[in-house]
């Protein structure tokens, strides 16, 4: 009778020196987190009017090295590197993350092209001009996916901070009402737009107020803005929530009041209240 010979499974061995990590058992916190006070341990998505000075007020936070999708630095002694497409962009933000503390913020100038580099990227990837009619939205889930993916490379190092800069868009939309009005925000759009919202500490607009430089830091109707920090950005006698930081008449003014803000120590200008001609009414002889 002829004997039959099973296969014996192929097992790896574990070679002599390997180390193997026991899983770290989970448990519960038992004491309350601390706040940090360092400007640079949160996120900033900085955005608004074209030449008004956003990549000048990043380049004043400390030992910040810009990723750059255009050229708009060559004004300016920089630590930077520009990203060609979207494999250099994610190459260099994880060149970033493995750097050692000399960087201390990570700058992402813009970051709409950015995105459009990753909807290149899926579109090449998966053989597509363009994104086709009646895909039901699985493209687009790949791109946000993809994006989102690429930029928590930055958003959630814990050793660096990030800013994100923006050129700002206008458009209109209907309220509840049927008034259409202005709407200010990033120039991106959908559930990009509200993606990337989520991951930044603070959404601050810089633009012109009575024809000086401010940063909005409160939205409302028409400007999207805003931050998740408690205890910041208050004003230091009445404790009242800042809306606007003057920035001052040069980027070293406006980045040293947007750290007393932030800090609670910016004491906004007092608004001239414009007179109000009252009508004398004469009495008749």
């Amino acid at each position: 009778m002829a004997t039959v010979r099973r296969k014996k499974k192929a097992v790896k061995k574990k070679a002599r020196g390997d180390i193997v990590l026991k899983p770290t058992p989970l448990t519960l916190a038992t004491e309350l987190s601390e706040v940090s006070d360092n400007i640079s341990d949160y996120t900033i998505w900085l955005y608004g009017k074209i030449k008004i000075g956003k990549t000048t007020l990043a380049s004043l936070f400390p030992k910040a090295h810009f990723v750059l999708t255009e050229q708009g630095t060559k004004s300016l002694r920089v630590l930077s590197r520009y990203a060609n497409n979207w494999k250099e962009f994610k190459k260099y933000l994880e060149m970033l993350r493995k750097a050692d503390m000399s960087y201390d913020n990570v700058v992402i100038d813009i970051v709409e092209i950015a995105y459009e580099y990753c909807v290149k990227y899926i579109l090449d990837v998966n053989g597509l001009l363009e994104i086709p009619d009646g895909d039901y939205g699985r493209t687009s889930y790949k791109i946000r996916k993809e994006f989102l993916d690429g930029l928590t490379i930055s958003t959630t190092d814990p050793n660096k901070g990030c800013i994100c800069i923006s050129h700002a868009v206008s458009s209109t939309r209907k309220t509840l009402e049927g008034d259409e009005v202005e709407d200010v925000h990033p120039n991106l759009s959908g559930k990009p737009l509200e993606m990337l919202a989520g991951l930044f500490d603070i959404v601050a607009y810089y633009t012109y107020r009575n024809g000086r430089r401010v940063l909005q830091l409160q939205g409302d109707d028409y400007t999207m803005a805003g931050h998740r920090l408690q205890g910041r950005f208050l004003h230091p006698s009445t404790g009242e929530a800042i809306k606007f930081i003057d920035m001052g008449t040069s980027p070293e003014e406006g980045y040293d009041n947007f750290i007393k803000a932030f800090n609670n120590e910016y004491v906004p200008p007092a608004v001239k209240k414009k007179g109000v001609k009252r009508k004398v009414k004469r009495s008749s002889r």
